[in-house]
C-alpha cells in the first residue's frame, strides 16, 4: 500500500529503523490508546472542552500511523485500508466500549510477539507455544483498524477523513531538526 510505504518512509527519515522489531512502534500505539481516552474522558466530564475533538482526532490518526510502522518494520504490507465503512446514522455502542476493544487487540499483539522473541530467544522451558505469524498478524491488525472507524463512528466522524487530516499535519513534521515537537515554534 502506497500509504503504508509513505509513512514508513517518513518513520525512517525521521527516527531511523528499529531495532526491536517494531516494539517500539506498539509502545507508540499503547501512549495514543492513553492520549485518546484521556481526551475522550476529559471531553465526558466536560474538562478543557476546547479542542478536545482535535486530540481525539489526532490520536485516532496517530495510532493507524504507528500500526503501519509496526507492519512495515516486519516486512508486511497492509491491502485492506478501505474494508470498514459504517453509516454514522448507525446506533453505536458507547466510545469507550471501542477503545477497549482497541487496547485489548493491541495487547494481543504485545503478548504474542513478546512469547515469540521469547521462544527464540532461548527460553522454550516456559512452555511457550504461541507463536505468531504473518496472517495472524493481520488479522489481529484488520480488527484494530475495525475499532479505529467504530471510534470515529461512534462520535460521528469519518475514520479516513480524520486520517487523511491527521497525515497531511504528521507528514510535515521534522523530528531530526525540531527535536522538541517536529516543528518549528
Amino acid at each position: 500500500m502506497e500509504l503504508q510505504k509513505e509513512m514508513y518512509d517518513w518513520k525512517i527519515k525521521n527516527f531511523g529503523q528499529s531495532v526491536n522489531g517494531g516494539m517500539d512502534m506498539l509502545l507508540g500505539v499503547i501512549e495514543e490508546i492513553g492520549e485518546l481516552s484521556h481526551s475522550v474522558l476529559k471531553k465526558y466530564q466536560g474538562i478543557r472542552t476546547d479542542g478536545s475533538d482535535f486530540y481525539i482526532k489526532d490520536s485516532i490518526g496517530d495510532i493507524f500511523i504507528f500500526i503501519m510502522q509496526y507492519l512495515s518494520e516486519n516486512s508486511i504490507e497492509y491491502d485492506e485500508m478501505h474494508k470498514y465503512y459504517f453509516d454514522l446514522d448507525m446506533k453505536f455502542e458507547s466510545v469507550e466500549k471501542y477503545i477497549f476493544g482497541l487496547y485489548s487487540i493491541i495487547s494481543e499483539i504485545i503478548r504474542n510477539d513478546a512469547e515469540y522473541e521469547m521462544f527464540y530467544n532461548g527460553l522454550p522451558e516456559f512452555g511457550i507455544k504461541t507463536i505468531i505469524n504473518e496472517q495472524e498478524i493481520l488479522n489481529y491488525i484488520n480488527l484494530a483498524v475495525r475499532q479505529l472507524c467504530l471510534i470515529s463512528a461512534s462520535l460521528g466522524w469519518n475514520f479516513y477523513s480524520i486520517l487523511n487530516d491527521v497525515w497531511k499535519e504528521v507528514k510535515m513534521r521534522d523530528w531530526k531538526t525540531y527535536k522538541l515537537n517536529g516543528v518549528n515554534q
